[in-house]
């Protein structure tokens, strides 16, 4: 009878560590959607306009401080995370806008959550964790093909400086891994192109390809592929709905994973009666 009691519980808890890891992978997904039109922008090399301010349920709050200086940040995660991202908008050279992104954030306090007895397995218990610093910066260029189409190419490179010691190991799920593992080897780079417009009246659309370069002998890349159709139902209130194609080498071997998003973006003007 103990027996039997014994593998319903570990049943129980294995069924239970795969949904925390479905619902977490999700959730990181979602918080890289993006979508584009004269107001709603993320990953091209336009800003919000000054005092204009977006957020979704998943989605980071985004507000613009001039015409071409956007700052970014999770307000929730940050109790646990510390993040910030600013984006700046330079001169537009010859016929295309050119913007760079430059981010910090500190997953410390976070990871030794994390770690704690409780919260699915996704580190093992008393995982030593050092003080991380993770800096990130892109380049981003934006081109309108047509008044309603604009392609944006963009290149990056995460820099990490810690201090402690430190024993955690790899967070080995789909979108997370790629974004995290930088934290064992302290470099990694990346590079993408993102097509964005109107597809039909209040109806925009997002097609892009991710392309992560790890600088490791076992991970060496992971590759994600987004399309996200956009219901623009105002400037205050947007719907997004797509899916996310992940393909990576993982500690463990190669891994294909699809996962569906979904997000509602509100926005606003401050100063402005609408």
């Amino acid at each position: 009878m103990r027996i039997h009691e014994s593998l319903k519980i570990r049943f129980y808890e294995i069924r239970m560590h795969k949904y925390i890891i479905l619902i977490f992978s999700i959730l990181i997904s979602i918080s890289t959607l993006k979508a584009e039109n004269k107001v709603w922008s993320d990953g091209t090399a336009f800003t919000l306009p000054k005092k204009r301010y977006e957020i979704g349920l998943f989605q980071p709050l985004r507000y613009g401080i001039t015409e071409n200086t956007e700052l970014i940040t999770y307000p929730i995660w940050s109790l646990l995370f510390p993040n910030i991202t600013i984006k700046k908008v330079w001169e537009d050279p010859c016929c295309f806008r050119f913007a760079t992104r430059h981010s910090i954030n500190y997953p410390t306090q976070f990871l030794k959550t994390i770690s704690r007895s409780g919260i699915g397995g996704i580190l093992p218990v008393l995982t030593k964790v050092p003080q991380l610093f993770v800096f990130t910066n892109h380049l981003l260029f934006s081109k309108a093909m047509t008044d309603e189409h604009v392609v944006s190419t963009k290149l990056g490179f995460t820099v990490v400086l810690s201090s402690g010691e430190m024993d955690m190991t790899t967070i080995d799920l789909p979108v997370v891994f790629p974004r995290t593992f930088v934290y064992q080897n302290g470099l990694s780079f990346s590079l993408g192109i993102d097509f964005d417009g109107q597809l039909y009246k209040s109806f925009n659309y997002t097609i892009d390809a991710d392309f992560f370069i790890l600088g490791d002998d076992i991970t060496s890349y992971a590759f994600e592929h987004k399309a996200m159709l956009t219901w623009i139902r105002s400037e205050r209130f947007n719907l997004l709905l797509g899916y996310k194609f992940i393909y990576g080498e993982y500690p463990y071997g190669t891994d294909i994973n699809i996962l569906p998003l979904l997000d509602i973006q509100f926005g606003r003007n401050r100063g402005v009666k609408e």
